[in-house]
């Protein structure tokens, strides 16, 4: 498996909450520093299957933190 943005994540006891915990560093092509609300901002603007139920579950977390809420609930 290759480089992931991520460096850890956890799971919530009922499944629903994931926790990606951002590596430190990460910049995007041009030099910017990719952020936790860059990561928001990717998942509410994707268009694939599950879109709709996606974008209505994402937020972004503090510090170098992005949770995402899956499933019913």
């Amino acid at each position: 498996m290759g480089a992931s943005l991520a460096e850890s994540w956890t799971e919530s006891p009922d499944g629903l909450v994931y926790e990606f915990k951002l590596r430190r560093g990460l910049k995007f092509h041009n030099g910017d520093p990719l952020t936790a609300e860059d990561v928001k901002f990717s998942f509410e603007r994707y268009k694939g299957a599950g879109a709709k139920e996606l974008q209505t579950r994402v937020r972004a977390g503090r510090d170098r933190r992005s949770a995402r809420r899956c499933g019913s609930g």
